[in-house]
């Protein structure tokens, strides 16, 4: 960023370090300087106690835009589960129905190569098509396939008491007999070959 300001105008502008040039750098010139007196530096008791109260006095909240999934979509704050390249929430729907989904939205790092935001918007777009018209109870099933925020996500269907197959397998994997096992594992088969694809984080157990 070049700035062409004058000395007045200027006054209390800033810009990143190291990329602005014509005006003091934010944390330079600002954010690392200690105060003029001591009485005004920020104590941890100001900012638990008294900075909560302030912020919420004029109106300043944290934005939940991010928490809104299509039109009528909530998103939960808290994540379900998260990898390197993905996270999923908790999404529910209000109407003459109550429903709740699972949301898996695709991550591509600011920093991220080109193989690795192919890797991040490839596979939903894949997965997406391969989902589309299988229905098994071992399957989470895929309702909508659409951007968030710029990135790539899918909604599944998903209840309360659904468990990802190795959250069920560590949670009740030592009381499963050999028997249990193999018929769980013909269930989450899929005749047509479709679960064979499908990454593990998408496979629940009801």
């Amino acid at each position: 960023m070049q700035s062409h300001l004058d000395e007045v105008q200027r006054e209390r502008v800033y810009g990143r370090d190291g990329s602005a040039v014509g005006v003091p750098w934010v944390w330079r010139d600002l954010l690392s300087r200690p105060p003029a007196r001591e009485d005004m530096r920020i104590t941890p008791t100001f900012s638990r106690d008294v900075l909560p109260k302030l912020l919420k006095e004029i109106g300043v909240r944290a934005s939940t835009a991010h928490l809104r999934f299509h039109e009528d979509w909530v998103l939960r704050p808290e994540l379900l589960d998260a990898g390197p390249m993905w996270k999923d929430r908790l999404a529910e729907r209000h109407g003459l129905v109550d429903e709740t989904g699972r949301v898996r939205i695709y991550l591509a790092g600011q920093n991220a190569g080109e193989e690795q935001r192919g890797a991040s918007s490839a596979p939903p777009g894949a997965k997406n098509q391969v989902l589309q018209g299988t229905a098994h109870r071992g399957i989470a099933q895929a309702v909508d396939f659409r951007e968030h925020q710029g990135r790539p996500a899918i909604l599944f269907r998903h209840g309360p008491t659904d468990l990802r197959l190795d959250s069920y397998l560590a949670v009740h994997g030592e009381r499963l007999g050999p028997d249990v096992r193999r018929d769980l594992a013909a269930r989450l088969a899929d005749p047509d070959g479709a679960a064979g694809v499908l990454a593990e984080p998408t496979r629940f157990v009801r």
